[in-house]
């Protein structure tokens, strides 16, 4: 499987440039929980440098939140992979310094939203 790194971090540099206007109209001085999570992923892929593979790491974040392959969580596969989407959402969030609560959660959602869309509509 190819993983597009350069679709999802485009993703992750709309996210950003977003909630910068946002916050520029708005007069906030805190980055939104949006904000901290795309800033977590491009923390992520920068990690080469600290011994940690930069395609490995967009790999399994790519795989995990599309939900490519079986995320059916009724079998033992697609539940694994539920799991590991969620460690790596998890992860990401703590290194982007975001607490879990319900605005992680719905920064999560909001991800998540775009591929149910497309699953939807398919």
């Amino acid at each position: 499987m190819r993983v597009d790194l350069s679709r999802l971090t485009f993703h992750a540099l709309c996210v950003l440039e977003d909630e910068a206007r946002r916050a520029t109209r708005e007069g906030r001085l805190r980055p939104s929980a949006a904000v901290r999570l795309a800033l977590g992923y491009l923390y992520a892929i920068s990690r080469d440098d600290r011994g940690v593979d930069p395609a490995h790491a967009s790999r399994t974040y790519w795989e995990y939140l599309t939900r490519e392959g079986d995320v059916d969580t009724r079998t033992s596969a697609g539940f694994g992979r539920w799991q590991m989407m969620n460690s790596c959402l998890n992860a990401i969030a703590t290194a982007a310094g975001m607490p879990r609560d319900h605005k992680y959660e719905a920064a999560r959602s909001q991800l998540l939203d775009g591929r149910e869309r497309e699953e939807m509509s398919d």
